[in-house]
């Protein structure tokens, strides 16, 4: 047997955990390689990000590229066909040790559900029908889009515009809680989504690559979106109830499943959806339902209902968690809490002027309804305005919203006099206690560090590694000792150069010099932290990663969405179509 084994180093950004720098040793094809009666394992070495808060325990530091290939050495007598298999499982994979006790529940999750198990049932899941691979793959997609948020901006209208708004607002509350309960975990848990490879990424590149997994949105949306379906079928034709909770079951396991097929979730993220979608609903069910119903009957609200309804808002909006990268769950939440806050002032417009809430009464008969190509063209009419009026809000919302934000944290006191600039400066203050923002001077400045410095652009240069990062060949004799051997460029995830592989410390050191900006393009410390000049009193951030207006624009705009939805479009049914 052969006492060398040649492998090819490749730093590279994992997907399933942009924070962790994950480096292979990839088996070379035997064309390449001189060893013909020796198959290599693919190992992983990983240096956790400085600006990961969320480090790995001592005791599970996987193995570096020396202490690999002495293994490897050990283990080249397996055969050639089991190491393929293993090979396949480990790309891209991290081996988690089992942690000690008092750990971090991301630690404890990630162990137990995030396993090399898991990955190969997962492997399992998406080789089901391969010979109808392309077809499953579409089924399934058409699952995965019933779960997005822009199936429900389309569906839930069409529930106010048939003339059944507290059905509308009932689906639209559970939706809204459940997001925001799934998006506060995920940013609170920061678990890492399934490896691909070596799982095929079928889903949104996107969102696997820069949204963490638990729980399951989908899976919780789909719970939610079931027992609606089945509780309004139920109501209105009770003799098919088994057939309801059938067709209610079978939408939901579709979703969740999906969701597996696709490689976007792990089981424990499937199941931790479901659990958080069960307690939403009986939330709903024993004291939001009750809530909401006497809150959008309300006749004429006086005007500090719509100031509590905007201050409930802001508090959510405050003590949502903060992600430790920029994930949008946070910006979900936004969506979905503006959608849901825009309904409710556009409920008690309507009704102060109609003496109802919808603009048609529900028919008894409304399959013929959705039959009628008259009610399709008011939908798509209706459809079609209220997203104009979300797209121009956006617009005008980032220009409009970042002059009032700038105005109240007291970025334009050097346009005043020195009298009126300090009352100026008095108002921001007592403004800047009441956001997610610290007031300038409450807290000791972080000093400059690189950390800081590069927490900016942690996903603007996430493919730095696989762009900039030198692969090496490493030839491991059995003394553990490695030395160069150039190659030619033969990767499609870094460009080849010959180096020499050296310790970790040196490792670590080069990437971060390759990942550094330069001082030139560096933010200042200011800019990092939300200020803009000298006179601002509390900063412009938001959860650290956005600036306000950056932020609350999906605020703003699907507020406006919202109120167009239940309002302004209800006014233009009325009024054009004479709908009653």
């Amino acid at each position: 047997m052969c006492n060398t084994v040649r492998a090819r180093f490749t730093p590279r950004r994992s997907r399933s955990a942009p924070n962790l720098l994950t480096y292979s040793l990839e088996r070379f094809p035997k064309s390449q390689s001189s060893d013909t009666e020796t198959e290599v394992y693919s190992c992983r070495t990983i240096i956790v990000n400085p600006r990961n808060r969320h480090g790995l325990l001592a005791n599970s530091r996987p193995l570096t590229p020396v202490e690999a290939g002495n293994r490897l050495l050990g283990r080249s007598a397996i055969s050639s066909h089991e190491n393929r298999h293993r090979n396949d499982e480990m790309d891209n994979f991290v081996l988690w040790s089992k942690p000690e006790l008092q750990v971090r529940f991301r630690d404890w999750y990630t162990y137990n559900f995030c396993n090399l198990s898991s990955v190969q049932t997962l492997s399992r899941i998406q080789t089901i029908c391969r010979p109808l691979e392309p077809v499953v793959t579409y089924y399934f997609k058409f699952w995965s889009i019933s779960g997005e948020a822009e199936f429900y901006v389309v569906s839930i209208p069409t529930f106010v515009w048939i003339g059944f708004p507290q059905g509308a607002l009932e689906l639209a509350s559970m939706l809204c809680v459940t997001q925001y309960a799934t998006g506060t975990l995920k940013d609170l848990c920061c678990c890492p989504r399934p490896p691909c490879p070596p799982l095929n990424m079928r889903g949104r590149r996107k969102t696997h690559s820069t949204e963490y997994g638990f729980p399951s949105t989908h899976s919780s949306n789909s719970i939610i979106f079931s027992y609606f379906i089945f509780r309004q079928l139920n109501h209105f034709m009770p003799i098919y109830r088994y057939l309801w909770l059938l067709v209610a079951i079978f939408f939901s396991v579709n979703v969740s499943y999906s969701r597996l097929y696709l490689g976007m979730h792990w089981f424990g993220d499937v199941i931790g959806g479901w659990l958080v979608a069960v307690i939403c609903v009986l939330h709903h069910s024993i004291y939001l339902n009750n809530l909401e119903f006497r809150l959008v009957n309300i006749t004429n609200p006086p005007w500090w209902c719509y100031i509590l309804v905007y201050v409930v808002l802001h508090i959510l909006v405050i003590i949502h968690a903060t992600p430790h990268d920029p994930c949008p769950c946070y910006l979900d939440s936004l969506r979905f809490l503006g959608v849901t806050v825009g309904s409710l002032y556009g409920f008690w417009i309507f009704k102060s002027m109609y003496g109802t809430l919808a603009a048609r009464t529900l028919p008894s008969n409304i399959l013929r309804l959705f039959v009628s190509y008259r009610f399709w063209l008011e939908w798509a009419l209706c459809v079609m305005m209220a997203v104009i009026a979300k797209e121009l809000s956006a617009l005008l919302g980032t220009i409009v919203l970042k002059r009032i934000f700038k105005f109240m944290s007291g970025a334009y006191a050097g346009a005043f006099p020195p009298r009126v600039r300090r009352v100026y400066l008095i108002f921001a203050r007592g403004i800047g206690y009441t956001t997610r923002g610290h007031v300038r001077g409450s807290s000791p400045t972080t000093p400059p560090d690189r950390d800081a410095m590069g927490s900016m652009d942690e996903f603007q240069t996430a493919n730095a590694y696989s762009e900039a990062s030198p692969s090496a060949e490493i030839r491991q004799n059995e003394d553990g000792v490695g030395d160069r051997t150039p190659t030619s460029p033969h990767t499609n995830e870094a460009h080849t150069t010959n180096v020499v592989v050296a310790p970790i410390a040196q490792q670590q050191q080069d990437v971060e010099n390759t990942e550094s900006p330069t001082q030139a393009e560096r933010p200042t410390l200011d800019e990092i932290e939300g200020y803009l000049n000298k006179y601002q009193v509390w900063s412009l951030r938001t959860h650290k990663h956005w600036w306000l207006w950056e932020a609350h624009k999906y605020t703003f705009s699907y507020a406006i969405m919202g109120f167009m939805v239940v309002c302004i479009s209800q006014v233009f049914l009325r009024k054009v179509f004479k709908v009653k």
